[in-house]
């Protein structure tokens, strides 16, 4: 059996020149509505919202109610290009010293998306007797809210007993570990009102900016960390902080104030457990700074996950992945957010991110390596024969 570079690469190069920054992803379902039916599937359009439309199709091969029943995922989108590029982000440039392919998006996941159509070419153009069923599936929104994740639950790609997410983690070292476990993240809002004062008397209003200081203070101060044996302590970032401030310029106390914080959590920190802190901090805050506080959870939300390493599909990849590159994957934990959070922690089933190497993700010149684009490809051949063929063994995957 084999996997073919040449349609991979077209397949990612014409990929990388349509834009599918957050929100514009239309144009490449219909173009992989398009493949999907050249590979002899039946596309399905799945409309999230409004313009923005998943795509996936289940192939069935002969099957049972026992059959397995697998997915190839991975998402449309990419974030805005940035500045700082070097050449054209939706011009694929061909790095010959490096073999890579530099465009917006060519890793993340434009090359997984090439690796899991070839796996599925090489699949339907071999002769061997498979069982079961194999979806592909691609989703928007990944880079922002992960709408498309979640409205993939909604169908019967649900039922998968297990998927494959072509993100850029490849096993090959400990720095690029494919992830047993993943953080989950939590957005902190609070806000402060104070009372305005002219600024040449502030002991006549309450200062919200002075209160919010004092109140992030005796939050960090808090016990805001919970140990997780497997995913550590999570970490923090303030992402915002300042207040409303009048159009024209004014010498007032402020009277409003509020931050934003990001939390990479861990299994035990669910919306209770920021709720009960935050109300104790408030309570200390405001007998101090006589502000009053108030907090809220905006989107996007996500669970932490974590998987056996004994998991059927770790244990079916582990052996693919062996058999095609003479190694063992690295398997690690990642302080990440994917659509595996979606599909693992939400959807209970089991998951594992594993694509072509890659690099400047969200940067300027972000590339991809072409011969692990290819070998991506090998590993998901490797990994359907495993599932679906009692004879993989005797069969050899090569590239043409």
């Amino acid at each position: 059996m084999k996997v073919d570079r040449s349609y991979m690469r077209s397949l990612l190069e014409s990929m990388v020149r349509i834009d599918t920054s957050n929100g514009k992803e239309n144009d490449l379902v219909s173009f992989l509505s398009d493949e999907f039916e050249a590979l002899g599937l039946s596309p399905i359009i799945q409309e999230v919202c409004p313009n923005r439309s998943n795509i996936y199709a289940i192939h069935e091969w002969s099957s049972t109610n026992t059959s397995p029943f697998y997915t190839f995922n991975f998402h449309l989108d990419t974030v805005p290009a940035c500045q700082g590029w070097s050449t054209d982000p939706w011009e694929p440039f061909y790095d010959e010293k490096n073999d890579f392919i530099l465009g917006l998006g060519a890793a993340d996941q434009k090359a997984g998306i090439a690796s899991s159509l070839a796996a599925f070419k090489a699949l339907q153009e071999s002769d061997i007797q498979l069982n079961g069923r194999l979806a592909l599936a691609g989703v928007i929104d990944e880079e922002g809210y992960s709408q498309g994740a979640r409205a993939l639950l909604k169908t019967p790609i649900a039922q998968s007993d297990g998927i494959l997410i072509s993100e850029p983690f490849h096993g090959s070292s400990e720095d690029d570990c494919l992830p047993l476990a993943q953080t989950g993240k939590i957005l902190i809002k609070v806000t402060a009102k104070g009372r305005s004062s002219h600024a040449f008397t502030p002991e006549k209003g309450i200062n919200a900016l002075d209160a919010m200081m004092i109140f992030y203070k005796k939050l960090l101060s808090s016990d805001f960390f919970d140990g997780d044996p497997v995913l550590g302590f999570g970490n923090r970032s303030l992402l915002d902080f300042g207040w409303d401030k009048p159009d024209a310029y004014s010498v007032s106390v402020p009277d409003n104030a509020y931050l934003t914080l990001t939390r990479l959590t861990v299994r035990s920190e669910d919306e209770d457990h920021f709720a009960d802190l935050l109300a104790s901090v408030v309570t200390e805050a405001e007998s101090e700074t006589e502000a009053s506080f108030s907090f809220s959870f905006p989107p996007p939300r996500y669970n932490a996950f974590v998987l056996s390493e004994e998991t059927e599909l770790i244990q079916h990849l582990k052996e693919a992945y062996r058999q095609e590159t003479g190694t063992d994957p690295f398997f690690g934990v990642r302080s990440t957010i994917t659509d595996a959070n979606v599909v693992a922690a939400e959807g209970n089933i089991p998951t594992l991110s594993i694509g072509p190497i890659g690099g400047n993700l969200h940067a300027p010149d972000e590339w991809v390596s072409l011969p692990s684009t290819y070998e991506t490809a090998r590993i998901y051949a490797r990994f359907s024969l495993n599932v679906f063929s009692n004879s993989s063994d005797n069969v050899s995957i090569s590239e043409k």
